[in-house]
């Protein structure tokens, strides 16, 4: 393992999506070394800072975390924002496949983010996972990712106890609706992205979803000097339609 490096360095999962890179492109202005993760490469094949991850393959984990441990020696933030999502699935068609593909991706890739990467981070380091507003209110047709999210809240609250005594931290992002490409993508064909949107803005006190910068903004937050007493946290970040 090589010397930690000097400057700080961090690890962003879903970095080809529209949430992930705009975590990266915050991560980077507040001046780390940001590594990017996706399961599609985020970034062009001579990009070294790129890497391809299958989030649901411990096999991938366990090479990036090689990877990121030869290169750095250690790492200061993990925020792991890859994630899956099939929307308007009732449970009569909610298949054993399919819940297991929602779980897979979303609960059983957080454990293998912390498996891997806990080991890594430095001494007062933190990780930022993402739950859902869905996993304290799920609804007839989010249920397998509702209770994949509900898991990873009960991982920040298992976890944080053991990464408090060592310096480190881990804490949830909640977000509700994040107008994003994918979110977009969700719409029923007869209703359109345009429609959608009206409909859960209409939901939101503030009147409007959540930014996708807002979100970049909270999770810098948590890996920052000022979130030093923040751990085992799941933060809301909703405009008020969880009231």
């Amino acid at each position: 393992m090589t010397a930690p490096s000097a400057a700080r360095v961090a690890l962003v999962t879903g970095a080809a999506g529209g949430l992930g890179s705009a975590i990266v492109e915050r991560f980077s202005a507040d001046g780390y070394t940001v590594e990017r993760a996706d399961q599609i490469r985020p970034g062009g094949a001579e990009d070294m800072r790129a890497h391809v991850c299958d989030v649901r393959d411990p096999r991938a984990w366990e090479g990036l975390a090689a990877t990121l441990a030869a290169r750095h020696g250690q790492i200061d933030a993990v925020v792991h924002a890859a994630g899956w999502y099939r929307p308007n699935l009732p449970f009569a068609e909610l298949s054993p496949d399919l819940w297991h593909d929602h779980l897979a991706a979303n609960l059983h890739s957080a454990y293998l983010a912390c498996r891997f990467l806990f080991p890594l981070l430095s001494r007062h380091g933190s990780v930022v996972l993402f739950s859902s507003t869905l996993a304290s209110r799920p609804t007839p047709l989010s249920l397998a990712y509702s209770v994949a999210k509900a898991g990873v809240e009960t991982l920040v609250r298992g976890l944080a106890a053991e990464a408090g005594a060592k310096g480190q931290r881990i804490n949830a992002i909640a977000p509700g609706p994040v107008d994003t490409p994918m979110l977009r993508g969700n719409a029923l064909g007869a209703e359109g992205a345009a429609a959608l949107m009206a409909r859960l803005e209409a939901r939101v006190p503030a009147g409007r979803l959540v930014t996708r910068e807002e979100v970049a903004a909270l999770a810098a937050y948590l890996c920052s000097p000022a979130a030093a007493m923040v751990n085992g946290a799941v933060i809301p970040l909703d405009g008020g339609q969880g009231i």
